[in-house]
């Protein structure tokens, strides 16, 4: 039997209940994304598939391992990833906001109605966490770090855009 039996049609139970909903923690998510992405090689290939999606006319990899320590930082908990090799990846093309949107939603990507893309299920970015805990990216006139972990930026933050000219005003003399 219902608890509503009796209820006339509309007439608005009022249930307290709690919050039953299924979630994934993004730790999890991406790790399960990235089971379904070999680490090595692959993860180059997918980042100039990215490249090429974006309709990019060049793309350059470069590994440094220039050690940085020292210098200044958005905060003071990513002082030691300047003290690590990077890979860093450039291609031509800019984000667009529907693009920075497509990032934040692991799997549910606008490019799989995108007869131009060749990656369909906006998955292939995270292969960059098989290559670092913390990634960042810049386009355009943003910076976007991404720490799914939540223990390198501000506020236990699992990720963090700014604006480029916000981020020189913080660093002044850089």
């Amino acid at each position: 039997s219902s608890h509503a039996d009796g209820d006339a049609p509309g007439a608005g139970l009022h249930v307290a209940g709690e919050a039953f909903a299924p979630s994934e923690q993004l730790t999890t998510r991406i790790r399960n994304i990235l089971g379904d992405y070999p680490a090595g090689v692959a993860s180059l290939k997918e980042m100039l598939q990215n490249a090429d999606d974006a309709r990019a006319r060049s793309f350059q990899v470069y590994y440094d391992t220039s050690p940085y320590a020292g210098g200044k930082v958005l905060a003071p908990s990513l002082a030691p990833l300047q003290e690590q090799p990077a890979m860093l990846v450039f291609n031509d093309s800019q984000f667009s906001e529907r693009d920075f949107q497509n990032i934040l939603s692991l799997g549910d990507s606008a490019k799989r109605s995108d007869v131009g893309t060749v990656g369909k299920y906006g998955l292939g970015f995270n292969v960059v966490y098989h290559l670092a805990d913390v990634v960042s990216f810049i386009s355009g006139d943003r910076l976007v770090v991404f720490d799914p972990h939540g223990n390198r930026l501000p506020g236990k933050a699992a990720g963090r855009r700014y604006f480029l000219d916000e981020v020189q005003q913080m660093a002044p003399g850089s």
